[in-house]
């Protein structure tokens, strides 16, 4: 069991490079994305305000992102994650560092991918044109 995270900008590839060490480490790989579009289809109350915010355009407050990625390792029965792209803010690091904390779990490894700035503007570009 390993416990890792992905950090880095849009672009630098961390949900590319976390898929990849899922598939080898067989690890569940937690993309912030895919975490938010699974809560989505549980229709529950906060799938509910979820999808509502989701829909007005606006971003997750830190308060309910923190919440459902809480319940989604809580959920993965000690197998394990790679996270992609969580935390990003100073509010998600001190809840998760609590959490962690709460639940006696420790991190493994983190991953700070960083990319010259031009490299990843062409790819978004890229990713845009597509």
């Amino acid at each position: 069991m390993k416990n890792i995270v992905f950090f880095g900008p849009p672009g630098a590839g961390k949900g590319t490079q976390a898929r990849f060490l899922s598939d080898e480490i067989k690890v569940p790989h937690f993309s912030t994305g895919d975490i938010l579009r699974d809560k989505i289809k549980v229709q529950d109350s906060t799938s509910i305000e979820l999808k509502n915010i989701i829909d007005s355009g606006k971003l997750v407050p830190d308060r309910l992102l923190n919440e459902i990625v809480a319940e989604k390792i809580s959920n993965n029965s000690g197998k394990g994650f790679i996270l992609d792209g969580y935390p990003r803010t100073v509010e998600q690091y001190n809840f998760i560092e609590n959490f962690f904390n709460s639940k006696q779990i420790k991190l493994d490894f983190i991953f700070n991918i960083k990319l010259d700035y031009e490299i990843l503007e062409n790819r978004i570009k890229k990713r845009a044109a597509e």
